[in-house]
């Protein structure tokens, strides 16, 4: 947009319903673009001429080819035995504390046994 008013109101308004836009903005020789995601900036990117430079850019985006390492990574059903066999010493030491009524112990079992199990639901999906 040219209007530089306009332009401001559509901004404040994609950042107040957290919405998604890529804008971009022409001053003299030099275009600055802005892409928005949930309302706020993930990439700015100043382009002057040929040359391209990014301002700014938000960490954690995942790439195409990161996405298919994932796919064809094996590392989670590699993962899935290990995970079962620390959930079977956890779940025995567990029964030891409870046995000689270690309440200290049992606490700290039933974290590790929470935190195996939720890394659990995570390989299996």
């Amino acid at each position: 947009m040219r209007d530089e008013k306009l332009a401001e109101v559509l901004e404040r308004l994609i950042g107040d319903t957290r919405g998604h836009a890529v804008v971009k903005r022409f001053k003299d020789r030099q275009i600055l673009i802005e892409n928005i995601m949930f309302g706020k900036i993930i990439r700015l990117v100043e382009i002057s001429g040929v040359e391209h430079k990014v301002i700014f850019q938000r960490q954690g985006q995942i790439t195409v080819e990161e996405m298919v390492k994932a796919f064809k990574s094996n590392r989670a059903s590699m993962r899935i035995p290990v995970v079962r066999l620390e959930l079977d010493y956890e779940l025995a030491l567990l029964h030891e504390k409870m046995v000689t009524e270690n309440v200290e112990g049992i606490r700290e079992c039933k974290i590790r046994i929470e935190s195996l199990r939720r890394e659990m639901l995570t390989l299996e999906m």
